[in-house]
């Protein structure tokens, strides 16, 4: 068992772990461009997770934020069968439509996850944003989101993606 509780950063090739227990349940992962979480096979639980590499081979549980990209939007992979990682999905969006993107090769589970957007005035009303999708099954729904209004999620099972978008335009009544 391993007791170390801080931050763990992959600056680069691939950490991979021995055992279920060799990250306790209170260590944040940071991976970056380029750099591999090999899970080893087993089911890892973690605070957090963070960056623009990829964490592969096992099951992953976050109990906090995963919030890809680093220092700006980016790109997270997990290269997992099936992940379903609980804990909540942490989106930095930019006014051209870029945005930080969990990208699942496998299926990608949304139950258990949470939405939030950080600086949402960055959200620009006139572009769709991509936050999550799947190589595999897209299910489930974030069970809470921090967004302003007008904007809602579009889950597009069909495409395998989660969208960001905006309710604009001009209701005309008629009598």
């Amino acid at each position: 068992n391993n007791g170390f509780t801080g931050l763990t950063q992959v600056a680069a090739g691939t950490l991979q772990l021995g055992s279920a227990t060799a990250l306790s349940n209170a260590v944040a992962l940071v991976v970056a461009p380029g750099a591999t979480v090999d899970l080893g096979g087993f089911s890892v639980t973690v605070s957090g997770v963070s960056g623009a590499g990829v964490v592969s081979n096992g099951q992953l549980t976050v109990t906090g934020a995963i919030a890809p990209g680093t220092n700006g939007v980016g790109e997270l992979t997990f290269a997992l069968t099936d992940a379903a990682p609980g804990g909540t999905l942490v989106v930095e969006a930019r006014t051209d439509g870029t945005c930080d993107v969990l990208h699942a090769t496998g299926n990608l589970s949304l139950n258990g996850m949470s939405l939030q957007v950080v600086d949402d005035g960055q959200l620009n009303r006139h572009k769709i944003y991509t936050i999550a999708r799947s190589d595999g099954a897209l299910t489930g729904r974030f069970g809470a989101k921090s967004l302003p209004s007008p904007w809602f999620v579009f889950y597009d099972y069909s495409a395998r993606a989660v969208k960001l978008s905006a309710r604009v335009g001009t209701l005309i009544g008629v009598q």
